[in-house]
């Protein structure tokens, strides 16, 4: 069932408003040919966007025979701590309403556009066991882990061969947990590299495997050794800052990745005493 959210999310990227308006409230690259205003002119356009590994989207207005008012309406992320709205290259002032929805109620004309630009930090969000997950705007972040497959041949099937049945190991230490940080030190502890966005959408720049991940994100973190393997998975998540006496003095370099870019992952992680990033 999980595969169904890519139709949903693309079947929901572009809605009718009021007044004859057109609503952007889900971000991709894509394309709408409606017809918008009073008089129902016919309309296209583009959105151009690398989202979520990007956080600038551009709407294009390639075609509308005859200038037409009607309200472009947009949504304002609430991960975003600093949200910028262009009209043709100049800044324009806009005032959301209670659901982060912004409507740019002008005179559009073929050739405008109308650009979003979103500012993400990496947050933490407390979880199970007080544990901790890495997000950066949009995304989800995981364990960087190297998965090796197998496919199990003697997996016994009711109907036909079995072709569907493979096994993913990793020899990568999982168990760890991440330091406990103020936030004033959270931009130096947890830094962001997206020199890889350039990739998606080349030839080989599918990005949701861990090669070619767009985003890292890199941390520290300390090995638990009370959290172990338990039925050839992770065991269950101790609670943060509980153990202490269990966890390595060593201090290691950890990566992060996008959720999604992940075989093998750890996104949940407890917290362990501070430690400074310098």
């Amino acid at each position: 069932n999980m595969h169904q959210g890519w139709p949903k999310y693309v079947q929901n990227l572009w809605y009718s408003a009021h007044d004859n308006g057109l609503a952007a409230t889900l971000y991709a690259p894509s394309e709408v040919k409606t017809k918008v205003g009073s008089n129902n002119i016919p309309i296209h356009i583009v959105e151009d966007t690398k989202y979520p590994f990007e956080e600038t989207i551009d709407f294009t207005i390639q075609a509308l025979d005859t200038d037409t008012k009607f309200p472009f309406i947009v949504r304002i992320p609430s991960w975003s701590t600093k949200s910028v709205v262009k009209v043709n290259g100049q800044a324009v002032e806009y005032k959301a309403d209670k659901n982060n929805l912004v409507s740019i109620d002008r005179i559009w004309k073929a050739g405008d556009k109308l650009t979003l630009e979103f500012t993400p930090e990496v947050k933490l969000s407390v979880w199970k066991e007080r544990s901790r997950a890495v997000e950066r705007g949009p995304l989800v972040y995981a364990l960087k882990m190297n998965a090796n497959e197998k496919f199990l041949d003697d997996v016994p099937v009711q109907d036909g061969p079995n072709l569907w049945y493979y096994q993913h190991t990793s020899t990568d230490t999982w168990n760890y947990a991440l330091m406990d940080v103020p936030a004033e030190a959270m931009s130096t502890h947890y830094v962001v590299n997206t020199d890889k966005t350039a990739a998606v959408n080349q030839n080989d720049g599918y990005p949701w495997n861990v090669k070619n991940a767009p985003i890292t994100i890199k941390t520290k973190g300390r090995q638990m050794f009370n959290w172990r393997p338990y039925n050839k998975s992770a065991g269950p998540l101790p609670y943060s800052v509980m153990f202490a006496s269990e966890v390595s003095e060593k201090v290691e370099d950890i990566e992060l990745i996008p959720y999604g870019c992940t075989t093998l992952r750890i996104t949940q992680f407890p917290i362990t005493g501070y430690h400074s990033a310098e």
